[in-house]
């Protein structure tokens, strides 16, 4: 399936989305990467668990992008992926 957002991303169908409730941590991988450790809540009966569903590992440089476009995205405005990253580094 081709998506429209980015010019010749592929995105397919089966990949699953994951819902995390909070970070169980962030840390330096590697001198140029960040990793984002996932976790949700999941209730077994007797007590709440914390599991980790998830890790995403990527460029430190596209941390500034990610923030910027998030916050844009959830202030009502489009995803900007035409916009070079060097445009949003300061």
């Amino acid at each position: 399936m081709k998506n429209e957002v980015l010019q010749g991303l592929i995105d397919p169908d089966r990949v699953p989305d994951l819902f995390a409730e909070g970070f169980a941590s962030i840390e330096k991988a590697g001198n140029a990467c960040v990793r984002f450790t996932l976790y949700a809540r999941r209730n077994y009966g007797t007590e709440i668990e914390h599991i980790v569903i998830g890790r995403v590992v990527i460029p430190k440089e596209i941390l500034p992008t990610a923030y910027r476009q998030t916050r844009a995205v959830l202030e009502g405005g489009p995803f900007l992926s035409a916009v070079p990253i060097a445009s949003f580094l300061t």
